[in-house]
């Protein structure tokens, strides 16, 4: 089911479906060295937490990360460019629109380009286009894109294995113990992948 990340009187952003985990689950077990299988939907369970917290625009890293897919709808579309507000864009997979009388229509894709890098992303219509008349409601056009990176860096992978094997270890709130600061790891090993990092 998608779940809504952005509401706006003029503007939805969901994710459908569920993104690709960061890590796989022998990526997990090699580094917990722990090599029995009684813990596997655990240790699934937390690449799942892990995943959730690094990736997609409201996560850590801004981006998408694994292979995913967003749905994006307006309720007014934009002579020129029209910005997406999630990255990177792989690839824009559908246009549909509900005309005047609230019939569902298609566009074919062809009819944008899409410029795209790893942190912004928009479509332009191509010369000669224009958008017929439309039924007036928040979805009124939507554009379905996939998004990832083609190779997940192995800086994040590593930021997801060191939040798994922390959580693995410690299965309470708070701990008796004291422990190194595990989270400014983490966020050191992401900084760079961040939309909008410089180095200093």
């Amino acid at each position: 089911m998608a779940d809504p990340y952005l509401m706006h009187p003029a503007h939805l952003l969901v994710r459908v479906g569920v993104p690709a985990d960061i890590v796989t689950l022998d990526e997990a077990k090699a580094h917990l060295e722990y090599i029995d299988n009684d813990r596997d939907a655990y240790i699934g369970a937390l690449i799942d937490v892990a995943t959730e917290m690094l990736d997609g625009p409201e996560g850590m890293v801004g981006k998408a990360l694994g292979e995913q897919v967003w749905a994006y709808s307006l309720r007014y579309v934009p002579a020129d460019k029209i910005a997406i507000p999630v990255v990177p864009v792989k690839a824009l997979q559908s246009v549909v629109y509900f005309d005047e009388a609230g019939v569902e229509q298609q566009v074919n894709v062809n009819q944008f380009r899409l410029v795209a890098n790893e942190d912004y992303a928009y479509l332009e219509p191509i010369d000669g286009f224009t958008w017929p008349a439309l039924f007036d409601r928040a979805d009124a056009v939507t554009f379905r894109f996939q998004l990832g990176m083609d190779v997940v860096p192995v800086g994040i992978k590593r930021a997801a294995l060191m939040m798994i094997a922390n959580w693995f270890e410690n299965r309470e709130a708070v701990a008796d113990k004291t422990m190194l600061p595990v989270p400014f790891a983490v966020e050191s090993l992401i900084n760079r992948w961040r939309i909008g990092w410089m180095a200093a």
